[in-house]
């Protein structure tokens, strides 16, 4: 019913209908999300074609639950009027798993190191997915759950799992936790230099062979290279975070080069309603635009919530 109400022009709506077990005589009508009455549901359920006799098994329904206004939050999830009082999870309006591990996380973290007296964490979006969820919440005051979907990350090639260490290692050192773990964050480190001296001094072509190596089998090749020709043992998994990173160098730096672009394209003239009605892009953003009504590129990139996609998207008609 949300997307009737969203989408009015629209007159069909796809359902995957599902086996829900090899033992189960059920279907799951994947697509469907919905809190309306069980005769309601009914009544719906058996206007899709081949569905004309359906009986439901187990209504659907939805959960309702009060939230508190995370912009009254700063960034490390401790309450603007209420010192020492730190929120997380549901009660923040978002309702998925890994958001709310991602808060309590930085919520309980943060809460400890204030109960020690020490300085706050604070997970940088540039970063992290940590860094956008929390800057999302504490920036905007929501009227729908949040999901931290990567289109919301200006950074998304460099936010990857094999790089955490590089990323977040600074953090981690911050804290003193474990001289065991700390020495292994700067191992890594000094690996990864070694690599980067290592291979300036390649060819172009066993350069480009490498910067390729996204399967293990190239991975091991370099490993085994390393070791052959200049007798270094370095771990996997470290040099293939350094290939990785190699290879999406250019990306990155497009990303930054972007950001710069960005800058030269503030003043230019935006139609915001023209963008509405017409652009491929998220129905949460046009909400933000209409409701916004950006004049220029510059607004409209500074909506507060508005996605990264959307503002690629904007630049490439300017």
């Amino acid at each position: 019913e949300d997307k009737a109400y969203r989408y009015p022009d629209k007159f069909d709506h796809h359902i995957f209908v599902e086996p829900e077990s090899l033992e189960m005589n059920t279907l799951y009508p994947n697509g469907i999300s919905t809190s309306l009455p069980i005769e309601s549901q009914i009544e719906m359920l058996r206007t899709i074609p081949g569905m004309e006799k359906a009986e439901i098994e187990t209504a659907g329904y939805a959960v309702e639950y009060d939230v508190i206004d995370t912009s009254r939050l700063d960034i490390t999830l401790c309450s603007m009027d209420y010192d020492g009082l730190y929120f997380a999870g549901q009660v923040n309006g978002t309702s998925g798993y890994e958001e709310a591990a991602g808060q309590g996380y930085v919520a309980g973290l943060n809460a400890a190191l204030a109960a020690l007296g020490r300085d706050p964490i604070v997970f940088p979006r540039g970063t992290s997915y940590i860094g956008v969820l929390i800057d999302d919440l504490v920036s905007n005051k929501r009227d729908e759950p949040y999901r931290l979907f990567t289109a919301r990350a200006e950074n998304r090639l460099y936010i990857r799992e094999d790089n955490a260490v590089e990323r977040l290692g600074d953090l981690r050192l911050s804290l003193g936790l474990s001289k065991e773990i700390d020495s292994a964050i700067l191992a890594f480190r000094k690996n990864q230099n070694i690599l980067a001296r290592f291979f300036k001094c390649l060819d172009e072509s066993d350069r480009d062979f490498f910067i390729s190596a996204s399967s293990s089998v190239k991975t091991n090749q370099f490993r085994n290279f390393l070791n052959e020709k200049v007798g270094i043992s370095i771990g996997y998994r470290e040099i293939h975070t350094f290939l990785v990173t190699k290879k999406y160098e250019g990306y990155i730096k497009r990303v930054n080069d972007k950001s710069l672009r960005y800058e030269k394209l503030d003043s230019r003239i935006v139609n915001a309603m023209k963008i509405v009605k017409n652009a491929p892009i998220s129905g949460e953003c046009k909400e933000l635009i209409e409701l916004n009504s950006p004049k220029t590129f510059f607004h409209l990139r500074n909506i507060k919530g508005i996605r990264p996609a959307t503002i690629t998207y904007v630049s490439s008609l300017l």
